[in-house]
């Protein structure tokens, strides 16, 4: 329940930002800045957590903790 809770939540927060906190002549720029640093936050997050936590094992995970 928490954790649906809190998906709700998240998402809420992010259409409001997305879209009523938007300059409406801007809107469609807005979202597509918005949608790229969602993407580029999918994008490296692999990429970050091999780097750190599979090569380097409990202190790659101590950066990530620390990050």
């Amino acid at each position: 329940m928490a954790h649906s809770l809190a998906e709700v939540l998240s998402e809420a927060g992010s259409w409001t930002l997305a879209f009523e906190l938007a300059d409406p002549d801007n809107a469609g720029a807005y979202q597509g800045v918005s949608q790229t640093g969602a993407a580029l936050g999918s994008m490296l997050a692999p990429l970050v957590v091999t780097a750190t936590a599979i090569d380097h094992g409990r202190g790659g995970w101590g950066v990530l903790k620390a990050g």
